[in-house]
């Protein structure tokens, strides 16, 4: 389902082919939803159809707010659901979103 998603998300999709061939946008030429993924180029790379950062998996926006449910769906607090995604996934913003949902959680 991840790799499926990674290649219907216009900005995976650029990712994958700067993987794939080795060649990055330099940080002015780049829109800014590929920033963070310029950041972390050397960092990155591309397994099957799945971009791994590490041992985490890249997520697509499609993905995202599922991802911070789960994270979020025993009450762990932000910081335990920051490490939980640290050790499993990761995207921009993430921990932005956590914070949101966590601040918007009414148990």
């Amino acid at each position: 389902m991840i790799a499926q998603e990674t290649i219907k998300d216009k900005t995976l999709n650029k990712v994958m082919i700067c993987i794939n061939q080795n060649t990055w946008p330099g940080p002015s030429e780049a829109d800014e939803d590929m920033k963070p993924f310029i950041q972390r180029k050397d960092e990155l790379v591309a397994i099957k159809i799945c971009i791994l950062w590490g041992d985490r998996v890249v997520i697509p926006k499609s993905y995202q707010a599922a991802i911070i449910d789960i994270l979020h769906c025993s009450h762990p607090g932000i910081v335990r659901s920051k490490a939980l995604a640290r050790s499993y996934v990761w995207y921009p913003k993430i921990d932005n979103d956590i914070e949101k949902c966590i601040k918007q959680c009414h148990k």
